[in-house]
């Protein structure tokens, strides 16, 4: 597998003989190698973040962080809990976590605190935040 961020873009063949540009376009592609130019994002408070779930309890669901803003998270990611008071702002008392997310969901969400032993707590109580994308299971 390829670590590191990879760049795709069309490049036009160099000129012809007879001093014309060739019509075909290549793609081409690049892969900067992780821990080269790459700067290690760290999660702050206030932050957006993208991550997938890993566990729901009926009181938290445990998830890792992929990446903080457009900016990837370099290595295996942070983790981070979304308690059950994160989950919405009205009626927090009626959220079921395991109807509100699931395993290998991925949610948008922003940096509520940093949580004990080196893990983030998140909140998807704004509108813009949430469950992006899911699986469904029948």
């Amino acid at each position: 597998s390829v670590a590191g961020r990879v760049t795709v873009r069309t490049a036009t063949l160099p000129e012809n003989s007879s001093g014309s540009a060739l019509e075909a376009e290549l793609p081409e592609m690049s892969v900067l190698k992780s821990g080269s130019l790459v700067q290690e994002v760290i999660p702050k408070v206030g932050d957006v973040v993208t991550c997938r779930v890993t566990k729901i309890t009926t009181r938290i669901a445990n998830v890792i962080i992929l990446g903080v803003g457009d900016k990837p998270v370099v290595g295996s990611g942070f983790r981070a809990t979304i308690r059950k008071e994160n989950v919405r702002l009205t009626e927090v008392d009626k959220v079921v976590l395991p109807e509100s997310f699931r395993p290998g969901d991925i949610v948008r969400a922003g940096v509520a605190a940093l949580g004990s032993a080196r893990s983030f707590e998140l909140s998807t109580a704004q509108p813009e935040f949430g469950v992006i994308d899911a699986r469904c299971s029948v």
